[in-house]
């Protein structure tokens, strides 16, 4: 409970001349407290000239109405970063439900692992852990310890095991606990999504309230997080957009349906011998990589071409049905190769004793297929080992076929997500700030 009081120095203005105490602080729940006034000679006033003072209460919630006319926000953005080596991808579709996600990485330090590691399962007992089921987790603990199941997390990409990302873009809100199945069917969603979607940012319909302003909900979860995580920066959900012409054509923002273009880089390692620092971030591929005959590969994979020969095999009955009818063309926008030359150890040092280097290729494109990535990089990588030939290559392209050529597809531990463009303006602002 708060209190504005007139303070002495107010007081001692108002009656020049005296002394002004405070005898009593008023009682929990009173509205009046007590005030000496005393003459500077020491004497005190009749009937001791002690007056009420009305104390007025002021509540938090009151105070932030004054402060801001703005309506309650249901949703909002996250920018979030994230090393993948200790999970099993974004998705939390294949989360084990008795981990709750709460395994943190084992190279945290002795400390933290040790005190946020209690009565928690351990990665090495094979029980899955995804970003998003982290997320939800500690989202669910914010909104008041509600089911992890209300909280929707729409992120931009599902990266794979082992993926990194510095730009993971993601929608947060939290789904009403009062919602049944008769307001599920009737409220607003995207087509294709089972579940109601927020219009805009103070769509109450079907949604929670935030529990605080988005710049201190950055703060606080970047607190709960594992060190593994991290929230970079958070902003309020866009406005809606038209798709069309007409002003009923409107379609709310969505991570992935208003993502423009992704990029992605990969880093691949060329040495005489692995450098243990750089193992797990990046692909070893050897001492000997033609560099022009890479830059060929990359020139022939820019464009709109049908990727359906660097597609992951589908998983199980859902994905063929999928895959069946998902559109395998692609515009890849860019596909870059750029080289940075340093030593075993990190430094820069160009045609020195055991010197490496580490290429990293630049891939933006509108959208990419499940491995896709990992499949142009081990198809370039083939290429400029000799493995196999920029006509292969071509042939891929023309025929979506992959059965007769033999080529790697990349690690994941050398993959980073790294930006994202979108169709409206987002206004970030800092987590931590």
């Amino acid at each position: 409970m708060r209190f504005a009081v007139l303070s002495s120095l107010a007081l001692q203005a108002l009656l020049p001349g005296r002394t002004i105490a405070f005898v009593g602080l008023p009682q929990p729940r009173t509205r009046f407290g007590w005030l000496a006034v005393t003459n500077d000679d020491g004497s005190s006033d009749n009937p001791t000239i002690v007056q009420d003072l009305k104390i007025e209460e002021v509540s938090p919630s009151s105070k932030i109405s004054k402060q801001s006319s703005k309506p309650a926000l249901t949703s909002v953005v996250l920018k979030i970063s994230y090393d993948g080596r200790c999970f099993s991808g974004w998705s939390a579709a294949n989360d084990d439900p008795n981990n709750n996600n709460k395994t943190v990485a084992k190279d945290a330090p002795r400390s933290g692992r040790r005190r946020r590691n209690q009565g928690m399962h351990s990665l090495l007992s094979g029980r899955p852990r995804s970003v998003e089921g982290v997320l939800k987790s500690c989202f669910a603990k914010l909104y008041g310890n509600v089911d992890p199941q209300q909280i929707v997390i729409e992120g931009v990409s599902r990266t794979d095991k082992g993926v990194h990302a510095l730009s993971m873009v993601a929608l947060v809100y939290c789904l009403s606990p009062d919602l049944d199945l008769e307001m599920a069917q009737s409220a607003r969603t995207i087509p294709g999504k089972r579940l109601p979607h927020p219009w805009n940012s103070t769509d109450t319909s079907c949604f929670c309230t935030l529990p605080m302003d988005t710049t201190r909900l950055g703060y606080t979860i970047n607190r709960m997080l594992p060190p593994d995580v991290a929230i970079l920066q958070v902003a309020e959900m866009p406005n809606v957009r038209a798709s069309s012409s007409a002003e009923t054509d409107l379609i709310p923002f969505h991570p992935t349906i208003s993502s423009e273009s992704k990029t992605y880089q990969y880093h691949l390692a060329v040495a005489p011998r692995p450098n243990p620092l750089t193992r797990r971030t990046s692909w070893y591929v050897g001492n000997h990589l033609d560099l022009d005959r890479l830059q060929q590969a990359a020139q022939l994979l820019q464009g709109n071409h049908d990727f359906g020969a660097f597609r992951g095999a589908a998983r199980g009955s859902t994905d063929k049905r999928k895959y069946a009818a998902q559109s395998t063309t692609c515009h890849v926008m860019d596909v870059n190769v750029t080289v940075k030359a340093s030593d075993m150890w990190g430094a820069q040092m160009i045609d020195a004793p055991g010197s490496s280097q580490n290429i990293i290729v630049t891939i933006r494109a509108d959208r990419f297929l499940y491995k896709m990535i990992r499949f142009m990089v081990g198809a370039m990588v083939g290429v400029a080992t000799g493995v196999m030939e920029l006509d292969d290559l071509q042939t891929m392209l023309d025929t979506q076929d992959r059965v007769e050529t033999q080529f790697k597809c990349a690690p994941p531990e050398g993959l980073f997500l790294t930006n994202v463009e979108f169709q409206e303006e987002i206004a970030w602002t800092t987590a931590n700030q």
